[in-house]
């Protein structure tokens, strides 16, 4: 079952284990904490049958009792110290490379169980989430919410927001996702300002945004202010009191069903 050619790694402490021979048993004996692996069951003294999986994990051999009559016994051992360095290093760029999109620490480290990690970071690409932003002037709060939303992220994190992957097109697939989000908030927005003939100014407004295309008020009132920068709405006073109106521009561009230039 031991092969004396390699080498075994203690399950509980990750240290090379001796190589034992005791009757008609072998043993690996972790000489740092005591404990004992051994190639046959020692509840029915049957032969273990060793399971490798290369493809889940191709560093640890499972030890296993296949007698009908016992099947008590399952242990590990491990090819490699399984808690090197290395191979963190190695589990770090595996996750970064099965996720579509850069990761958080906090995402990189439920999955890694620790944090942090920052020889790992040295070797990945590292991005700010503001710096994907196609303006800078979003208030703090609101970019965070976004973040949360687009990087599907269990609480709204906080400031500033390093983001991590290992491959350059997954920051621009970010960046695009961002431009989509707000893109779709901007053209909803004059969409619904342009049917209902403008809206009131004010709060009055931010509400029936906020009420008809589920937005945060935060954002509608964002909405308004970057259509207006724009040129797509103005204020203007009518019988109706001050209202937010689209201008010229604003109707061709629902009309024509084009992206705003924001």
């Amino acid at each position: 079952m031991f092969r004396e050619d390699k080498d075994y790694y203690c399950p509980e402490c990750s240290t090379k284990m001796s190589l034992l021979k005791e009757g008609f048993k072998t043993v690996l004996k972790c000489e740092k904490c005591g404990k004992e692996v051994v190639d046959t069951c020692p509840h029915c003294s049957c032969l273990l049958e060793g399971e490798e999986k290369p493809a889940e994990n191709p560093e640890k051999l499972t030890l296993r009792c296949i007698f009908s009559g016992c099947g008590r016994y399952v242990e590990d051992v491990w090819y490699k110290p399984w808690r090197s360095t290395e191979l963190l290093k190695d589990k770090y760029e595996e996750i970064l490379r099965s996720s579509e999109l850069p990761l958080t620490r906090n995402q990189i480290g439920k999955e890694l169980g620790r944090y942090p990690f920052p020889e790992a970071e040295k070797k990945v690409i590292r991005v700010e989430f503001e710096d994907l932003l196609p303006h800078h002037d979003f208030p703090r709060h609101v970019y965070l919410r976004m973040a949360e939303e687009l990087l599907n992220l269990d609480s709204t994190p906080q400031f500033p927001l390093p983001l991590f992957t290992d491959n350059e097109e997954k920051v621009q697939r970010l960046k695009k996702l961002i431009e989509e989000y707000w893109e779709k908030k901007y053209r909803e927005a004059l969409k619904t300002i342009v049917k209902r003939m403008g809206i009131p100014f004010g709060r009055r407004g931010v509400g029936i945004l906020h009420r008809e295309l589920r937005i945060r008020e935060d954002e509608a009132g964002y909405c308004l202010r970057k259509l207006e920068n724009l040129g797509y709405i103005k204020q203007e006073k009518t019988l109706r009191g001050r209202m937010w109106l689209p201008t010229l521009d604003g109707e061709k561009m629902v009309k024509a069903g084009t992206k705003t230039r924001g």
